[in-house]
């Protein structure tokens, strides 16, 4: 015995009706969700000052809090090698600076006679 499911073609079949497959698109419905939100704290907002203030206080702890996350999770990836070699590396290139600032001042400090005037000297 043959058991048929009474569904839609949508579903059944996905070949002949491709435009009928996504008719939901869940980025819409949250973008429609956030917009009515908005609106209705904007209505909550027009008359009563407190609840303003009170609304900014609760954003900025959100956003807080987003960016805390966000920090956490940038240094749960750094390793301690990597921390490490980037402060040795940060060391090395401190002592070839100062290397090259003292070779730029001892030069300028002493300067050497042209080979030019030492021959006229002798002569």
């Amino acid at each position: 015995m043959k058991v048929r499911m009474m569904l839609p073609v949508s579903i059944r079949c996905a070949t002949w009706t491709i435009t009928w497959t996504r008719n939901f698109e869940p980025w819409r419905a949250k973008d429609e969700a956030m917009e009515n939100e908005k609106r209705k704290r904007d209505a909550e907002e027009i008359g009563d000052s407190m609840m303003s203030l009170q609304n900014k206080t609760l954003d900025s702890k959100r956003q807080i809090g987003i960016e805390l996350q966000s920090l956490n999770a940038r240094q749960e990836t750094i390793s301690i090698d990597a921390l490490l070699e980037a402060k040795f590396q940060l060391r090395l290139d401190d002592q070839k600076t100062e290397e090259l600032r003292d070779e730029v001042l001892g030069r300028s400090i002493v300067k050497r006679i042209h080979d030019e005037q030492l021959e006229e000297e002798i002569f």
